[in-house]
């Protein structure tokens, strides 16, 4: 079993590539990309992994999404390729900890085109995310997961891919944009945190992903 992560540095926009080989089924799978990122005091701040193509499919999943110091937090996602986008949101806890975990089993051989996270800064301008999709693969033993990186344009993305629990762990990270100031500190285990359910049309929800770089412009927050 082997698994490569490409490039080392890419633009915003720019596809990121997953290699996998020799990954049997029923193996547990965990994708996680992970990140800091600055954007100023209250403000929104998002991030969007389009063009997410998924070569294998992962039953008995989960999407798993984490923010820290954000007033709240809106996830975005397709469960089948060309299918409803569903939208969960929560407003942080006392901590300013937000965290949202959904069943979402992911089809094989689709191209999800949108996958999104939301949010805004509280009093600090430093804001921690985390997007991580689990589950039990089936499909190509040989194949790669391939994914474009929008709304970003400094920072650092950690990528962790965890398989049977810990038995085989890769991880990489890629410079996008000038980079960041932050050093990368990859954690796959998402912490809990108490959060009140808000509508999925809030005015002032945004985005962000399991991943870690920095901001240097600020993004308006989808309609």
């Amino acid at each position: 079993m082997s698994v490569g992560i490409s490039p080392d540095q890419v633009g915003e926009g720019d596809q990121i590539t997953i290699s996998v080989q020799d990954l049997p089924d029923a193996s547990s799978f965990s994708l996680l990309i992970e990140g800091y990122y600055d954007v100023g005091s209250a403000s929104p701040f998002s991030f969007e992994v389009a063009n997410l193509n998924m070569p294998f499919s992962l039953s008995s999943g989960r999407i798993i999404a984490y923010a820290e110091k954000s007033e709240f937090l809106r996830v975005n996602y397709q469960e089948e390729s060309g299918g409803v986008i569903k939208t969960l949101s929560i407003i942080s806890d006392a901590s300013g900890s937000c965290t949202i975990d959904e069943s979402a089993s992911i089809s094989s051989g689709g191209v999800y085109n949108k996958l999104w996270l939301e949010g805004l800064t509280m009093d600090e301008a430093t804001v921690k995310s985390r997007l991580n999709l689990v589950g039990t693969k089936a499909g190509p033993e040989d194949s790669s997961i391939t994914f474009n990186v929008k709304g970003i344009d400094a920072g650092t993305l950690s990528i962790v891919v965890n398989i049977d629990g810990g038995t085989y762990v890769m991880s990489k990270d890629i410079t996008l944009g000038s980079g960041s100031s932050h050093t990368p500190e990859p954690t796959p285990v998402v912490p809990t945190s108490t959060s009140t359910p808000i509508p999925p049309n809030h005015p002032d929800l945004l985005i962000m992903m399991n991943l870690r770089f920095r901001q240097q412009h600020r993004h308006q927050p989808r309609q």
